[in-house]
């Protein structure tokens, strides 16, 4: 069963590609859902798939950002129906 998360991470991830890995990652780990940069300097990514799937997605972003990142908060989404894919919003 696919469930959806909203996710905002914090600290050094913008200008630094994060965005770009959360897609490139989002897409190996057969996602949906978006993710973008937020004025105040944290990322918000919305994605949806199975459990196992946005854990294994949450912990190589982790990894791969793990000196930049101060925190991430996660919270549990309810599920939509209009998600195709996952995409980056400029």
């Amino acid at each position: 069963m696919e469930k959806s998360i909203r996710v905002f991470f914090s600290g050094l991830v913008q200008g630094v590609g994060f965005r770009f890995k959360a897609l490139d990652l989002a897409k190996q780990h057969n996602l949906k859902g978006w993710v973008k940069n937020l004025e105040d300097g944290r990322v918000e990514i919305l994605a949806q798939g199975l459990e196992k799937d946005l854990n294994l997605f949450l912990d190589s972003l982790n990894r791969e950002f793990k000196p930049g990142i101060a925190d991430c908060q996660v919270e549990e989404s309810e599920n939509s129906k209009d998600l195709s894919g996952f995409k980056i919003i400029f």
